[in-house]
């Protein structure tokens, strides 16, 4: 899906925000977007970038913006 550089959705079950940057191609670990990087607005970014998890929606969106613009 390398048109769709990053999937956020709301995890109702823990009020929590998330982040994933989807695979270039199904089989790959080439990411269709920079990865994520470790950030103190963040609670969580996994080590590899494809992954991140917010305490609410506005933080979310504040660091997809310092990361990777409009």
């Amino acid at each position: 899906m390398p048109d769709i550089k990053a999937v956020v959705w709301e995890d109702e079950e823990d009020g929590k925000w998330k982040v994933k940057i989807p695979q270039k191609r199904a089989g790959s670990f080439e990411l269709s977007a920079k990865s994520l990087k470790p950030d103190e607005s963040m609670e969580f970014v996994h080590e590899s970038g494809f992954f991140g998890i917010a305490k609410d929606k506005m933080a979310l969106f504040s660091y997809l913006e310092m990361q990777y613009g409009k």
